[in-house]
């Protein structure tokens, strides 16, 4: 069975009409609840009808979502290299934004699943988290200032930043800051030259733009447009420069993060679409 449910010319025609978008969409993910989890050879654990993630089930489409997983993992390993670290000496691991565990699987194949907790706003995909692989479920929510996150060694947050607005990115930086132990590791990714250089990549309507975004990016360091079919202010798609993510994370002042890792155009598909930062706590923080 195909997971495609409308080529990509009937979906931004849907797109034009947030009402019907935000409709079809719901329609979407509730006939997607009663599609059993697909295995896949090489992919380990069970893939939901819902997971976006996977556009289709082609031999590619199936290749890059594994891939991109493994990137993360790799990245993660980076990091933990100078500290002469390995995945199994972290001993409380955060995936927030998990979706239906594109990371996560992988992750858990390295390590016990009991010292991983998922987070993510949608409770169904957090809880095929929770019995897909074992790790613990968090139901996240959309206002940062009332967050709360378990104390943990290493948080990873993949097209999280990218997509929220500066001020609640900035708050939620400091939130998972305050959730690192001392010595804990935070990795997340941003979009950043490749994407302000391909804005159509993403949408044909940000070719258009693109003269504003590069304007906005020089002048404040971040860009960002509201989903015009999401009807909100608080979900779009955003644009930071690498100088502006290192003055929002030196901002924090406590606790004390110091930059372990960057990789510009380090992670996406095959393109390398976002940057991957790393920061580490100070032990003594």
């Amino acid at each position: 069975m195909g997971r495609k449910l409308l080529p990509k010319s009937a979906l931004d025609a849907v797109k034009r009409s947030p009402r019907l978008y935000a409709g079809a969409r719901a329609l979407r993910f509730k006939l997607g609840r009663f599609v059993p989890p697909r295995q896949f050879d090489g992919i380990p654990g069970r893939i939901h009808f819902n997971d976006l993630g996977l556009p289709d089930d082609s031999p590619p489409s199936l290749e890059l979502y594994r891939s991109g997983a493994e990137l993360v993992v790799d990245h993660i390993e980076q990091s933990l290299a100078p500290a002469r670290q390995r995945l199994t000496d972290i001993d409380a691991w955060l995936d927030f934004g998990c979706g239906y565990g594109r990371v996560v699987r992988a992750l858990a194949t390295r390590v016990e699943p009991q010292r991983i907790w998922a987070a993510d706003v949608n409770r169904e995909a957090v809880e095929f988290c929770a019995r897909e692989f074992g790790v613990h479920p968090i139901v996240s929510t959309p206002d940062v200032a009332t967050l709360t996150l378990p104390s943990v060694d290493y948080i990873y947050a993949i097209s999280v930043l990218t997509h929220l607005p500066p001020e609640r990115g900035r708050e939620l930086l400091r939130v998972f800051a305050e959730a690192l132990r001392p010595g804990g590791y935070l990795l997340f990714t941003t979009h950043g030259r490749w994407a302000l250089d391909r804005p159509e990549w993403y949408a044909a309507a940000y070719a258009q733009m693109q003269r504003r975004l590069r304007e906005e990016v020089d002048r404040d360091g971040v860009a960002y447009i509201p989903y015009h079919h999401y009807g909100t202010q608080d979900y779009g798609m955003t644009w930071h420069s690498s100088s502006r993510v290192a003055e929002l994370v030196g901002s924090l002042r406590r606790p004390l993060l110091e930059q372990v890792l960057f990789a510009e155009d380090g992670l996406g598909e095959s393109t390398g679409h976002q940057d991957v930062h790393v920061y580490r706590r100070s032990p003594e923080s």
